[in-house]
């Protein structure tokens, strides 16, 4: 993910203290590396104080064989993430939750997941390009049941293309996407459309300049006075690999490559 690596000293700084960190709040959500260049990235994550991690759980790369029994974790099929399981770790060492989006997901792998990783409470379920509303509306009935069977803690974040796909539907939070590099849209107008509090996720912004800075701390103070906002996530502690249309690798991080904070890391922080 990243091109160069990140020096030790600077992953050091950024939690010089425990007292240094922010406190942790699971109305600020973040994606990113579990670790790189062999050092925990959960350090930082506890610096921005997020209180949830959002990761990425796909059948189709953990399902490398059609299990014998999908609902079972150990079937030989399935192939779970190697660090997940230190995520797992990490969070709880830090007193984060882990949000896992189960991409393209049925009851069966919903049942494993959650036995596989059962202090996982936040699952959010999104619909893809390809999948019909109707398709979407039944795979998130079989997804609920199936995971409010395995404990009544978990939580079903339905992540439509619209919200009129999900009206009447079983799920407990309304997932959303915000546009990239651009301010969030009227949050009381998304909540009475979805009729659901709001699970925002996969945020990004241009961070390379101070105004992402001052979009993101006013994101951050909206949605602390907004209860029917469950979290804000921001999609990178870190530019991605991906090489923009003019050749140069967009400024979407929280940190730049170098491992060096942007006013956007101080910002997200201190909201």
């Amino acid at each position: 993910m990243i091109r160069r690596s990140v020096p030790l000293f600077l992953i050091l700084a950024l939690v010089p203290a425990a007292g240094a960190n922010a406190a942790v709040s699971h109305k600020k959500a973040i994606a990113g590396p579990v670790e790189f260049d062999g050092e925990s990235q959960f350090p930082a994550y506890a610096a921005l104080g997020a209180g949830i991690y959002v990761a990425t759980l796909d059948e189709k790369t953990v399902a490398v064989q059609d299990p014998e029994d999908p609902k079972d974790p150990e079937d030989p099929g399935y192939e779970w993430p190697a660090d997940m399981d230190e995520a797992v770790s990490e969070a709880a060492n830090y007193h984060m939750q882990i949000a896992l989006t189960i991409k393209g997901a049925d009851a069966g792998f919903a049942t494993a997941a959650a036995r596989r990783f059962p202090s996982v409470h936040l699952w959010v379920l999104p619909q893809s390009t390809s999948t019909s509303a109707s398709k979407f509306r039944t795979a998130l009935g079989g997804v609920y049941s199936a995971l409010k069977a395995r404990s009544k803690k978990n939580l079903v974040v339905a992540q439509p293309r619209a919200a009129k796909t999900v009206k009447g539907a079983n799920y407990d939070l309304y997932g959303y996407t915000p546009a990239d590099g651009k301010k969030l849209p009227d949050l009381s107008k998304l909540h009475d459309s979805a009729g659901k509090s709001l699970f925002l996720t996969g945020w990004t912004l241009n961070t390379g300049g101070s105004a992402a800075a001052k979009t993101i701390a006013s994101a951050l103070k909206t949605v602390k006075k907004a209860a029917y906002v469950y979290t804000l996530g921001y999609d990178g502690l870190y530019d991605t690999d991906e090489v923009g249309s003019d050749g140069r690798i967009p400024k979407t991080g929280l940190l730049d490559n170098s491992g060096e904070q942007r006013p956007a890391f101080t910002a997200f922080k201190k909201g």
